[in-house]
């Protein structure tokens, strides 16, 4: 017999860029953007003056949103498990004309060949409610009316629709446990005078069944008390326990157990026995706790009656009301109340919204940190010391990460579920969903709930998830769009946690001990989000990934058991990997695969495979004991990412860059502690018991150079926080016409670094085209917070100019200290100016550049690597050949050249100075020498100051830039390419505009504060059981050495051992990466097999600050 099957699995590639897209840049349209994070795909339908489209489950589409363009789909099309929740939904668009008398009725869901149905009745139908938002939340997302409550809708009911605005119709069903699997269809009828829509309605059924019982826990707060204030009932009558009761089973029917039971609590047995109805339930897997302050016995008289009955393992303690989101100085309390809930009850969960801290391990067992103050790694640390991790969300943090918000998108909502899974986060706690009332700053008020979205200052929507139904006549709450998206993603949830069991059964059936579970989800996750806060928006996506775990639920299900996973091995290379039963025949593409493994219970199969970009099917068929099963599995190539050019803002090198910044009770200085590169970090205090200290970077001109960032891709920088705590910065961008946008974060573990990334498409509706700056700031402290920043930059899809204010010394020396002869063995050398930019064409050279001056000649040096250092053959154009070329603008006019700014071309192993450009300058009683090395060729250039027609001073600016000329010669074929030390290297003939400043500084050279010393290098066999003298008679090569760091801090110190052929052309390499301490002794070793031909390389040893700087600590060595 055949089986087919059809398991859509692509593997953790994207298909459209992450973050925001449409919506960050249409947001200045008001209201007629959407919150989608995209174009709407859904299409257009139209009836006498009204359209009409299907938007997804997951999107919000305003009152004034435009309709979208026509296209081909005109259905609503669910898919759901058995006991699940699905729901969908339909714009109506008043085009033309107003709309008047607007009905909607569905029919029943009947499966293809007649035999099931689903009544039209259990299709419930909801009128979507508007609420306008005058305040926006982030930034992210514009004012306007969105949709929020849904209204249920009567039979027959009729609305209005005004002229130019939308009316969404939610519809949702309910599919029972025992529903038969299968395609359903029905119609939905919408009706109006002129107007006649019938828009199909599909439900697919799959074949697997969702349990009552979530595996998940939730904190979800009921306030009892505003719902009985709003309802106008008394409390603790019997009308008030009713009532509490409605609104509890509404919300548990969302996979969302409120926190408290709506029973009363002051009496031990009496909450036992009324307690029986609602922990009996499988629905309700969570409740808290209640906590008898100041009677302990009381607590444990409980806590034991709920062991006794089983139900303890759903219970937590959250003591809110004492210890919420608790301040250092509360920490006391925080350890005193969990050592007395250690006492009673051990073994139950202690939930405190605070981030894992040092300070407060051994008491807390169980976090609840903020969702931007997660960090992965010391969460699942906790966890495996046997600790539990929830998290939650509120007011903060706001759009980009997922939010409740009513100005926010409804993907982060229903992914927040899916980062939960993969996270292995064990709870979800949100603080209220009944503010029915406003709170002012001081107390709770009286607020329209159905006009006012702001019921706690700074986001739309926060405290409340449900309406009241008091006005609508129901004795309970009316649920909101933003709770259907959670639902969604709860149920989602429980398809992660189905699919993952179906997985180890699976493995375990095969006999398969260590599959990895997470390894194949993640290939899942990786299409849906890189981070909590950087989420794909496009809803499609969401739904293909989950229809493709649906269909591998129910495939996991059928014989013959086959599990496999997708490995990405390069943007368009992956690898498929299955593991089947022993002698089953597998075929992948219709061409049989051997296995690559065999094991006693089950075989191994892999095969690579070479992808275009986009969609690659290919066909799985396994076939065993006369079963055939086939799935086709869908991998998605993409193109490689572009390369992302650094474009330096501000490096903390230069005492200017803090001047840059305007300070407000923070105090800022250089330092030469925690440089994420370079010597120096700029160290800034957050002064303590101020509101919002801050540090701004701001106005071009002054905090950089230009206020275009338009073109940059993303902000970065780095930041070490000095504190025992994890810190939590806030970055404010401001434009120059008035906008702000306030929604970025970066938590920084304790005594930890951070690179902080923040996308240009993330900030929000400030004006990128004329930005006034950024600021960085903090919460009022009860302590000095000490943070250390360094290297702002942009990251930019072209090379762009520095955005950098910052400048170069170049320090003073006496003619005596430097002879001009082409070595660079001078003391005052420091040659650590590097070339990062391709003038033209190509080329594989590396470059540094030094300058030093006196009254008479500003001095310059050049270390160059190149692997094919020619002697000059180009008379007539000099600058064809190897060489280098020193650019100086004598005025800094940093514009058009002028008569004092000459461009001097020097080559290597030739005595003449070329003039190129302005007539003025000179080449009269110019210096220069070069010199060969091992590994390219050094320079050094005396250029008098009376050549160029400038006097020097100290303190006097400059303008230079430089060039590197390669010319190479490969095969026969010549290649030619030039090196740039600044940006635009082919303008710099005719502008000095780009380039680099420095300042003439009365200063002699920096003296090194250390060295790293270097034993003798010893060659050896790997084995080290011969010393080398050459290669020739070794199969292979182990370099060492004994390095002593003599500096004062510590240094992490490369070790680098190269293979070089006769072209000085890197052919392997091996790598030892370290950190010594101040005076710390360490031998470093490394090595490699060599090629049989070994006399024709040589071995390359460096030993340099890091893999990305290549500064040398100690002179490169040679062997043999």
């Amino acid at each position: 017999m055949r089986k087919k099957w059809v398991s859509l699995l692509m593997a953790a590639v994207l298909t459209m860029p992450f973050g925001l897209t449409a919506a960050a840049e249409q947001n200045a349209a008001g209201d007629g953007a959407s919150t989608t994070g995209g174009s709407v795909t859904a299409a257009v339908y139209s009836s006498g003056p009204a359209v009409l489209w299907v938007p997804t489950n997951t999107e919000k589409v305003l009152r004034s949103q435009p309709a979208p363009e026509e296209g081909a789909k005109q259905t609503v099309d669910l898919e759901a498990a058995k006991n699940e929740y699905e729901s969908g939904q339909i714009i109506v668009r008043a085009n033309d004309a107003a709309l008047t008398g607007v009905t909607v009725e569905t029919t029943a869901l009947v499966r293809d060949g007649g035999d099931a149905q689903i009544p039209a009745e259990d299709v419930r139908l909801y009128k979507e409610h508007y609420v306008e938002v005058t305040s926006v939340t982030s930034g992210s997302y514009p004012k306007g009316w969105y949709p929020d409550a849904l209204v249920p809708m009567g039979t027959n009911e009729a609305f209005d629709v005004a002229l130019g605005q939308n009316q969404g119709i939610w519809l949702t069903v309910k599919v029972p446990k025992n529903q038969p699997p299968g395609m359903y269809r029905g119609n939905v009828a919408v009706r109006a005078q002129g107007v006649s829509f019938d828009v199909p309605l599909t439900l697919n059924v799959w074949d697997f069944e969702l349990s009552d019982e979530g595996h998940t826990q939730s904190a979800f707060a009921i306030w009892y008390d505003q719902v009985a204030y709003y309802h106008n009932v008394a409390p603790n009558t019997p009308e008030y326990w009713q009532l509490l009761e409605n609104y509890y089973w509404f919300q548990t029917e969302y996979r969302l157990p409120p926190d408290d039971l709506p029973i009363p609590s002051g009496d031990v047995d009496q909450y036992i026995a009324q307690a029986e109805r609602f922990l009996s339930n499988p629905k309700v897997n969570s409740f808290r706790i209640p906590y008898y302050e100041n009677d302990l016995p009381k607590t444990k008289q409980l806590v034991d009656k709920l062991r006794e009955k089983g139900w303890l393992s759903k219970g937590y303690f959250y003591l809110g009301g004492l210890i919420d989101e608790p301040p250092v100085e509360k920490y006391p309390l925080v350890r005193q109340l969990s050592e007395e809930l250690t006492q009673i009850a051990p073994d139950v969960k202690h939930v405190v919204t605070k981030e894992p801290n040092a300070l407060l391990e051994g008491y807390v067992n169980t976090w609840a940190p903020l969702l931007h103050l997660y960090d992965k790694d010391y969460a699942q640390a906790r966890q495996a010391a046997g600790d539990h991790v929830w998290w939650y969300t509120c007011v903060i943090p706001k759009h980009p990460y997922p939010s409740y918000h009513i100005d926010d998108d409804l993907l982060g909502a229903r992914l927040l579920s899916w980062m939960q899974r993969e996270n292995k986060v064990e709870g979800n706690l949100f603080w209220a969903t009944t503010i029915f009332r406003k709170y002012n700053g001081t107390q709770y008020v009286d607020r329209n709930v159905w006009q006012d979205p702001l019921a706690f200052p700074g986001a739309n929507g926060d405290g409340f998830l449900l309406y009241p139904g008091k006005e609508l006549g129901i004795n309970g709450p009316v649920a909101t769009i933003r709770i259907e998206a959670i639902r969604e993603g709860m149920e989602d949830y429980e398809y992660l946690w189905t699919i993952e069991d179906r997985m180890r059964s699976a493995a375990a059936s095969l006999g398969l001990a260590s599959f990895d579970v997470d390894a194949a989800m993640k290939t899942y996750y990786d299409r849906l989000y890189k981070s909590v806060s950087t989420y794909n928006e496009r809803p499609e996506e969401l739904l293909q990934v989950r229809r493709e775990i649906a269909e591998q639920i129910v495939a996991l299900e059928q014989d013959p058991t086959v599990l496999f996973t997708v490995t990405r091995l390069e943007d368009l290379k992956q690898r498929i990997t299955v593991y089947a039963a022993k002698n089953a025949a597998v075929q992948l593409n219709g061409q049989t695969v051997q296995p690559s493994e065999q094991l006693p219970q089950y075989d191994v199969y892999a095969q690579t495979f070479d992808l275009q970009i986009g969609v690659n099917p290919v066909e799985l068929s396994v076939t065993a004991n006369g079963v055939e099963k086939s799935q086709t599995i869908r991998l998605i190539g993409i193109a490689p990412a572009p390369v992302q050019y650094v474009v330096p803002m501000l490096d903390a090198e230069s005492s200017g860059d803090v001047d840059r910044w305007t300070l407000e009770n923070v105090e800022l200085s250089r330092s030469a502690d925690h440089a994420a590169q370079g010597d120096q970090s700029l160290k800034a205090v957050y002064q303590p018991n101020v509101d919002f200290p801050n540090m701004k970077l701001f106005h071009a001109g002054t905090g950089f150079r230009s206020a275009d960032w338009s073109k940059y891709n993303m902000l970065e920088f780095d930041v070490y926080n000095d504190e025992e705590m994890p810190q939590l910065l806030y970055i404010k961008f401001f434009d120059e016409n008035g906008g702000v946008f306030d929604g970025t974060t970066a938590t920084v573990g304790p005594k930890a670094s951070k690179k902080v990334q923040i996308p240009m498409v993330n900030i929000g509706v400030v004006d990128k085209t004329n930005m006034a700056g950024f600021e960085l700031w903090m919460w009022k402290q009860s302590a000095p917070v000490t943070l250390y920043f360094d290297n702002f930059r942009f990251l930019a899809s072209e090379k762009l100019p520095s955005q950098d204010l910052s400048y170069h010394y170049v320090y003073q020396t006496n003619v005596s200290d430097i002879s001009i002869d082409g070595s660079l063995n001078e003391d005052v050398w420091q040659t650590d100016l590097e070339y990062n930019y391709t003038a033209f064409g190509a080329t594989d050279n590396k470059g540094k550049l030094g300058l030093l001056w006196n009254s008479q000649y500003l001095y310059a040096s050049f270390e160059i690597e190149d692997g094919d250092v020619r002697d000059p053959s180009h008379g007539a154009t000099p600058w064809e050949d190897d060489g280098v070329e020193i650019f100086i603008d004598g005025d800094y006019v940093r514009g058009p050249r002028n008569e004092h700014a000459p461009q001097y071309t020097v080559r290597f192993n030739d005595n003449q100075v070329f003039l190129n450009g302005a007539s003025s300058p000179s080449t009269s009683g110019i210096l220069q020498k070069s010199k060969r090395t091992p590994t390219g060729y050094t320079m050094e250039m005396a250029i008098p100051w009376s050549a160029i027609g400038v006097t020097a001073a100290s303190g006097k600016t400059i303008g230079i830039t430089s060039h590197v000329n390669d010319d190479d010669m490969t095969n026969g074929v010549r290649a030619y390419g030039v090196l740039g030390f600044t940006p635009f290297g082919l303008d710099d003939g005719a502008t000095t505009a780009n380039w680099a400043e420095f300042i003439l500084s009365p200063d002699a050279p920096r003296a090194a504060q250390g060295e790293i010393a270097a034993s003798e290098y010893k060659f050896t066999d790997l084995m080290e059981t011969k010393m080398l003298q050459e290669l020739k008679k070794s199969d292979s090569v182990l370099a060492g050495v004994t390095l002593e760091n003599r500096y004062a801090k510590a240094k992490e110190l490369a070790f680098v051992v190269e293979l070089l052929d006769h072209k000085n052309k890197v052919e392997n390499r091996s790598v030892v990466v370290k950190t010594l301490q101040p005076g710390q002794k360490e031998t470093f070793k490394a090595g490699f097999e060599l090629p049989k031909n070994a006399n024709k390389y040589k071995v390359k040893v460096s030993v340099w600050d890091n893999l990305q700087n290549r500064k040398p600590y100690v002179a490169d060595v040679v062997f043999p």
